[in-house]
Formats: C-alpha cells, sequence, structure tokens
C-alpha cells in the first residue's frame, strides 16, 4: 500500500535519432502527454552510423541512458511496455537461436537492471488488447516504422506470426507458456543439486 501524494511519474521518450523524423516524433509524443497531464523527458541517444546489429545496440544504448537517468533523477523503479506479443516472438528468436531453457523463458514481469526494479505491467495483455483500450479511451499512439521493416530478425518474426493461422499462433504461444510454466521447477532443481 502506498500513498499517492508520494509517488512521481515521468514518461521518458528515447530519440534513438536512427531515422531522421526520430526527433519530430518524440517532441510530438512530448507535446501529446503534456497535453493531457502527463509529466515526461525526452532522452536523446547518440547517432548511430553502424550498419549492423542495429537494433541491439539500440536496445543497449535505451537500456543504459534510462539507467543513468533513473540514477541521477535517484527513481528506482521503470515500467516498460513490453507485451506478451513481444514475449512470444523473443521466444521465438531465441529458440530459432537456440538457446536453452534460460533464454527461452523470455522477458519477465520482473527484474532487476543494474539496481533499477524494471516492471512490465502489460507483459500479459496482446498489442491487439492494448490498442483496443487506447481507441476506448480516445488514447494516441505512435506507431514505429521500423517494427515493419524486415531487415531486422525481429521484424521477420513479427511478420511469418502475422501470416500464421490461428492454431499455430495458439500452438506457438502454447509452446511458450510451457517452458514459462517449467522454468521455476528447473531452476528449483538446478539449485537444489
Amino acid at each position: 500500500i502506498f500513498n499517492k501524494k508520494n509517488i512521481k511519474v515521468i514518461a521518458i521518450i528515447i530519440d534513438h535519432r536512427i531515422r531522421s523524423d526520430s526527433s519530430l516524433e518524440a517532441r510530438n509524443v512530448s507535446k501529446y502527454l503534456s497535453s493531457i497531464g502527463i509529466s515526461n523527458k525526452i532522452l536523446k541517444l547518440k547517432k548511430n552510423y553502424q550498419s549492423t546489429g542495429i537494433q541491439k545496440t539500440a536496445r543497449i544504448n535505451r537500456l543504459n541512458i534510462l539507467r543513468d537517468y533513473c540514477y541521477k533523477e535517484n527513481i528506482l523503479h521503470l515500467f516498460l511496455g513490453h507485451h506478451s506479443d513481444d514475449n512470444v516472438e523473443t521466444f521465438l528468436i531465441r529458440k530459432l537461436a537456440g538457446s536453452q531453457i534460460e533464454g527461452l523463458n523470455s522477458i519477465k514481469p520482473l527484474s532487476i537492471y543494474r539496481d533499477i526494479e524494471i516492471i512490465r505491467p502489460l507483459i500479459f495483455f496482446t498489442k491487439k488488447q492494448i490498442i483496443n483500450y487506447a481507441i476506448k479511451n480516445n488514447l494516441l499512439w505512435v506507431n514505429d516504422p521500423s517494427n515493419n521493416n524486415t531487415i531486422f530478425s525481429r521484424s521477420k518474426i513479427r511478420n511469418i506470426i502475422s501470416k500464421t493461422s490461428k492454431e499455430n499462433k495458439n500452438e506457438i504461444s502454447k509452446s511458450y507458456k510451457n517452458i514459462n510454466n517449467l522454468y521455476d521447477d528447473y531452476m528449483e532443481m538446478i539449485y537444489l543439486c
């Protein structure tokens, strides 16, 4: 139980500066959030000119700039917007790469990254459920065009999943859930040995 008066929430917008229009997008998101009464801050990454590993590098850079900002502002809890579709995509990417059970467990609802508690409150909801909620509540959102760029592994996997039959999607989700359910038993077995 906490007293809401002692809680300060701030939305952090990352301007990744990979696409030419990312700064404009970040400013537009900031203006929108301000217009609905949400405090926010834009954090700009250094320009990234590499041609390979773009998404991995961007992910690491995002985590590092978020961590640094949290340290500077004495923020202990960082909420991220990963949803269940992200988890299924991560599961498939790691499965194709030959990951073992630890990797296949994918994105966790709670984790610690360099002394910052990361909370993912949307991890149990699909992207469709989140969009439906936004529509119902007249909320705006931005679609990142790089999500459709099939030069990236995640986008390729997302594209394949979108074309997969409902039955196959259910099988993929079932496989992920089975690994997730077995993970605690697996960890208990490892630490008891």
